[in-house]
């Protein structure tokens, strides 16, 4: 009898801890993804004018769709979403500011994160009909028929969002000339779209402004405050380790296998990002190893505000040195609750900037005016990989490069390529030696239903035989 009853609280230890761990668990994913939901739809309802309707069938996920209920107030501009139910649930609010953006608020307040506020920088811009090239399709070399075939079979024949490639747009600009310009319906040229993970390579520019401002030394120390007074090596990180993303931190990232992974908590669930990145610790010594890990972009976006000077000198960094000056009217990045634009996701830019985008760093760092926004020799910095990198994935100044490694991305392809990238099949690629930039933007969940080096050498043999 004794034994019986052994077994039977053991047992019931063990229910009640498993109860309580898949009740926690359920309440990290439902605040993630939450987070996750109700700042895209803050985007783009709030922002771009989009119906809810639309942007749920469209932008989120079977999963997100069925297991969530969100809330718009549009007098308050604020967007309230809970995933699951219960107890076994959680919520999340984002916030919209004009001139910063949608930022879930985490633990900051609502009145608090308003208070950032800046209308003078709006996100859509009144620049609606901005001088734009028409598509030259009598370019000598250019294989149309081929080109066409190609940019064509990047769409899909009907919609199919769980499973198909969702393209929304293509664009590829060769020799001074666009040779190609197509869009998936309900999307244009100037709507801005969203750019995951290429916000990175927008940060890493924010910083090659700063440089030839004479407001950054790269080789210096990050100058956080945290890394200040740490008793470890963090103290010695600099911010050229931060850009090539060998600070050496101890975390592996993983977007979608480990729901509950540190990149998921910082990006959807905190109000100061980069407070929360700062406590991140190292498993190498600064310099040694190379690790794509979203804590540097969102340290690098830190540093970037924190050496811009005050918060208008942040926002007039943003808007006007680098926007403005670039030509990318129809284009904005997003701040955290604390004011600190995400360095790691949420820019948003019409497929025409992100070609923008691509021409600036294809032409060194001028504008199609000639004017220098980069500091001489940042493109050159940025496309040249770190040695750690190179034992992996080649890899820049938060840029992907095709150079040389253990592990190349298109053996076959040029080595001076190199590219944004973002989640769901983002991609601006640069190639210098062909004179050409493609720009290809989606919301494609399924990968293997998009084959970006196929399409990307698909181009290539068009254009050179």
């Amino acid at each position: 009898m004794l034994k019986r009853k052994t077994i039977i609280r053991v047992f019931g230890v063990l229910l009640l801890g498993a109860f309580i761990f898949i009740l926690k668990f359920s309440w990290d994913i439902g605040r993630i993804a939450s987070g996750m939901i109700s700042h895209t739809l803050c985007t783009n309802v709030l922002i771009l004018g989009r119906s809810q309707t639309e942007v749920e069938a469209n932008d989120l996920s079977r999963i997100q769709r069925e297991n969530a209920v969100s809330e718009i107030n549009y007098e308050e501009q604020t967007v309230t979403t809970t995933f699951g139910f219960g107890p076994f649930g959680n919520s999340s609010t984002a916030v919209y500011r004009p001139g910063c953006g949608c930022g879930v608020r985490g633990d900051i307040s609502i009145e608090a994160i308003k208070k950032q506020s800046n209308p003078k920088y709006k996100e859509l811009s009144d620049k609606t009909q901005q001088k734009w090239q028409n598509v030259n399709d009598t370019l000598t070399g250019v294989d149309y028929p081929a080109l066409n075939r190609i940019v064509n079979g990047a769409f899909d024949d009907t919609i199919n969002i769980e499973g198909g490639k969702n393209t929304r747009a293509v664009l590829v600009h060769y020799k001074g000339n666009l040779i190609a310009e197509k869009y998936g319906e309900g999307f244009h040229g100037d709507f801005p779209l969203r750019g995951m993970s290429m916000t990175k390579s927008i940060i890493s520019a924010l910083a090659g402004v700063l440089v030839h401002q004479g407001k950054l030394d790269i080789q210096a120390t990050t100058g956080l405050p945290a890394y200040e007074n740490a008793k470890d090596a963090r103290k010695d990180i600099t911010i050229n380790q931060i850009l090539k993303m060998t600070a050496g931190y101890d975390y592996d990232e993983a977007y979608e296998s480990d729901p509950r992974n540190l990149l998921n908590k910082m990006l959807m669930t905190q109000g100061d990002m980069a407070d929360f990145a700062d406590d991140v610790p190292l498993r190498a010594a600064p310099g040694e190893t190379w690790d794509y890990q979203t804590v540097h972009s969102v340290l690098l976006s830190k540093i970037v505000r924190n050496h811009a000077g005050s918060f208008n000198d942040y926002m007039k960094l943003v808007h006007e040195d680098f926007f403005d000056r670039v030509g990318m009217h129809h284009s904005f990045l997003q701040a955290d609750a604390s004011g600190t634009f995400t360095g790691g996701a949420f820019a948003y830019a019409s497929p025409r900037d992100w070609m923008r985008f691509g021409l600036l760093y294809l032409n060194d760092g001028l504008n199609e005016n000639g004017e220098r926004i980069l500091s001489e020799d940042w493109v050159k910095y940025t496309n040249t990989p770190s040695e750690a990198s190179l034992n992996r994935k080649g890899y820049g100044a938060q840029f992907w490069l095709n150079a040389k490694s253990k592990n190349q991305w298109i053996p076959n392809a040029p080595e001076d390529m190199f590219a944004a990238k973002g989640h769901y099949g983002q991609y601006v690629v640069i190639i210098p030696s062909l004179d050409l930039v493609i720009v290809r933007l989606g919301q494609t969940y399924n990968t293997a239903a998009f084959d970006v080096d196929e399409f990307i050498l698909g181009i290539f043999d068009s254009i050179i035989g």
